[in-house]
């Protein structure tokens, strides 16, 4: 269990940066995301994460909100408890993908949004793992970490 107060950091944080390690070769990239117990993720299916992550469960999660000095922000390590692609995880997880897009992103979800990864998927030199359906979802349980309000004063946690 998290600490309520990092619960209400989640609500106000946008985008935070996974960093993913296979053997020697880290990886960093900003990621969408959503909280319900656990912390998921989206990405495409050929991306230098999912690849990392399928080899190495343990990820480091991190953010300064609004990236400035003073702000709240948050460090934990986890570990993947499961990932998913393929048409029935897009639809099965097609709620956690919505709230991803509608609550933390300025993108959304339309019929326009859809349209354009019909046409973009339809284009011959798009790589096949950027398209919706080849997306991976993954479950992440937090282990630890800690985070910090604008008092500036570091919190620890054991989840």
């Amino acid at each position: 269990m998290i600490p309520k107060e990092l619960e209400t950091l989640f609500s106000r944080i946008r985008t935070p940066v996974i960093f993913a390690t296979a053997g020697d070769e880290p990886h960093a990239t900003p990621m969408n995301w959503y909280y319900d117990g656990y912390f998921w993720i989206s990405a495409a299916g050929g991306s230098k994460k999912v690849q990392n992550m399928r080899k190495n469960k343990n990820v480091c999660i991190a953010c300064l909100e609004g990236m400035r000095k003073g702000g709240s922000g948050f460090l934990f390590w986890g570990e993947v408890v499961s990932m998913e692609t393929g048409v029935l995880a897009f639809l099965k997880r097609a709620f956690i993908m919505r709230n991803m897009l509608s609550r933390k992103s300025t993108i959304g979800v339309s019929l326009k949004l859809l349209r354009y990864a019909y046409i973009y998927a339809r284009h011959p030199s798009v790589h096949y793992s950027a398209l919706p359906w080849k997306r991976y979802f993954a479950k992440i349980r937090i282990l630890r970490g800690s985070y910090w309000l604008e008092d500036g004063a570091k919190r620890e946690f054991t989840a």
